[in-house]
């Protein structure tokens, strides 16, 4: 799966799978199928507290397993927002983490 870069509403595009923050109160990931064969994945979102409390390996982790769940469920296009509103990642580490993560992942997967 190539990566792309896209900076503006990711609902417009035509994708297999879209992830989306989790509202309710719960650590568990939802998978539903959504309109016109869309899977959509609600995740709860990492939050930063200070830098000290493992926040660079949860935001690791959340993309890891949004990408095992898409690759275990065979899609070819997903929507994968970098980090959601509120959970106060400063930008200059969330790019470089996002990156390697994804990177690291899709070396060794099917995607």
């Amino acid at each position: 799966m190539p990566i792309r870069l896209v900076k503006k509403d990711i609902l417009e595009k035509q994708i297999d799978a879209e992830v989306r923050p989790l509202k309710i109160d719960t650590d568990q990931t939802i998978v539903t199928n959504y309109e016109e064969n869309k899977l959509v994945i609600f995740v709860k979102s990492p939050k930063w507290i200070d830098g000290e409390h493992g926040e660079t390996e949860s935001l690791s982790n959340y993309y890891n397993d949004v990408l095992k769940i898409a690759e275990d469920n065979r899609c070819e296009s997903l929507a994968l927002p970098l980090y959601f509103k509120g959970s106060c990642f400063p930008k200059e580490l969330v790019y470089p983490t996002a990156i390697k993560a994804i990177s690291e992942y899709l070396k060794d997967s099917e995607l």
